[in-house]
């Protein structure tokens, strides 16, 4: 099941913010879910109530102000156009013994159901809603503008399709026509221009406020705050995720898209999340692909296993496993330099995937091209350096060092993937300069898979650390 919802673009923006710190004002959040109308839209379900309602106990206990209307509301919380628009204009102006929104203060935004486009127009639908009936809609541009006033940050996340034509009325969605957002305002889309935003029975969510969801719970690896553009981060890279790639509809596509400016660090919520956390807090400033690599919602593993403290990154067994597991990359990357340094505690073995693809998601179980790192569990031989072919069965390869290589306490590696060529060097020594092998099963490595470092099962007591991590993508 997808929804429908019409908007007009806004990436046209043109206005700067001054780069000040932010006053610690009132948080505030109008959640509208419409899953089920009084007239002729089709029925979306339980889906946009429970988002709301799942969204509204996320934010309360993270300190926001909730206000939910649903289509199922009894009296003032019922999501009908005059009750939309009134609780907005209370929410702006002032009312039931709340403050006014002020410069200080974050006003958040959630529209989920249907929406049209009419007339160059962009409209939410609540439940009293009328087909070919804009006076009985909620136009979005007017709720964007009537906040310009009140100087506070606006947020608007829009769970609901965009430019879906309907051959029933011969109109189409959006037009890509220009719209200038006031300053301090974003606009979060859950999908792209002639996309479908999709819901998921099992889940009882749409796709994007499960992703928002998940962002804001600390379930994609944040511990302490959550702002806005963690937010945002943390929504696209799960949907640039298989697992979430394989709860769209085959042939289908949705990627949520973001319209903004320069805003202000903008905090939302604090999670107190047990995930591993990739935040590299280290004294130099991360470049900008190093930081997009590290994002923690770009990360998935056993997080029991795995801390960050400082800039280390600390993998350790906290018993026996049956298996090998990873921290791995939700994204999946194609050429790149990686460099970073490592330390193994005692008789260990560990290593870092590239080119990989995920074996058992379960155990966080991954297989395809490893830079070994540690001593071969059987032979107790050193093979850091070596590249091996993790979870490929009895034919899987392994190409030795080129030469012996002379460990330290921290390991200095390198890993260079360009084409079908890998080159990896460990202290200055080159030990790997050659094409891909034919893994396990006699194929040649995918040009594009994910990272990940690795715990071994044959050490149940190892550690291995991992620090000074840099990334830089190859074109």
């Amino acid at each position: 099941m997808y929804r429908r919802f019409v908007l007009a673009s806004v990436f046209a923006l043109t206005f700067a913010l001054p780069a000040v710190a932010q006053e610690k004002g009132r948080k505030v959040a109008l959640l509208i879910g419409v899953g089920k109308y009084d007239f002729a839209f089709s029925d979306l379900g339980k889906a946009p109530e429970n988002d709301v309602t799942k969204l509204g106990g996320v934010l309360k206990n993270g300190g926001f102000e909730v206000n939910v209307l649903t289509s199922s509301g009894a009296g003032k919380d019922r999501a009908t156009k005059a009750n939309v628009e009134a609780r907005f204009k209370a929410i702006l102006d002032g009312g039931d013994g709340k403050p006014a929104l002020k410069k200080a203060d974050t006003l958040l935004v959630h529209l989920c159901g249907h929406g049209l486009q009419i007339d160059g127009q962009s409209y939410f639908c609540p439940a009293d809603a009328k087909p070919d009936s804009p006076a009985t809609m909620v136009p979005l541009n007017g709720l964007i503008r009537a906040t310009e006033a009140s100087g506070g940050t606006v947020l608007f996340l829009v769970d609901a399709c965009r430019e879906v034509k309907d051959e029933n009325r011969s109109r189409t969605g959006i037009q890509g026509k220009k719209v200038e957002l006031p300053a301090k305002t974003a606009v979060l889309f859950s999908c792209g221009q002639g996309q479908l935003a999709q819901q998921n029975d099992k889940l009882g969510h749409g796709l994007f406020t499960h992703a928002v969801l998940q962002t804001l719970k600390g379930e994609t690896g944040l511990k302490e705050d959550v702002s806005w553009s963690q937010l945002v981060a943390g929504v696209e890279t799960q949907f640039r995720s298989a697992e979430f790639k394989a709860m769209i509809p085959a042939g289908k596509t949705q990627a949520p898209v973001l319209a903004t400016g320069e805003l202000d660090y903008t905090p939302l919520v604090s999670v107190k999340g047990d995930g591993a956390s990739l935040v590299v807090g280290g004294k130099e400033k991360l470049d900008p692909d190093t930081a997009a690599f590290l994002n923690p919602a770009n990360w998935d593993g056993a997080k029991n296993l795995w801390t960050m403290k400082g800039d280390t990154l600390t993998g350790k067994w906290s018993g026996p496993s049956a298996t090998n597991t990873s921290l791995y990359s939700k994204r999946r990357y194609g050429d790149f330099e990686l460099s970073f340094r490592v330390k193994l505690t005692g008789e260990s073995n560990s290593g870092v995937q590239i080119r990989s693809d995920m074996l058992d998601r379960a155990k966080y179980a991954v297989r395809g091209p490893q830079v070994d790192l540690g001593i071969m569990p059987n032979t107790k031989q050193d093979i850091t350096g070596s590249l091996y072919g993790e979870g490929g069965g009895p034919n899987s390869y392994m190409l030795t060092p080129a030469k012996a290589v002379q460990r330290q306490e921290w390991d200095e590696c390198s890993v260079v993937v360009k084409g079908k060529h890998v080159t990896v060097r460990v202290n200055g020594e080159t030990t790997v300069d050659t094409d891909f092998p034919l893994d396990g099963n006699r194929a040649p490595v995918p040009p594009t898979g994910i990272i990940g470092f690795q715990l071994h099962r044959a050490f149940p007591n190892m550690q291995v650390e991992f620090n000074d991590i840099k990334f830089k993508p190859l074109k």
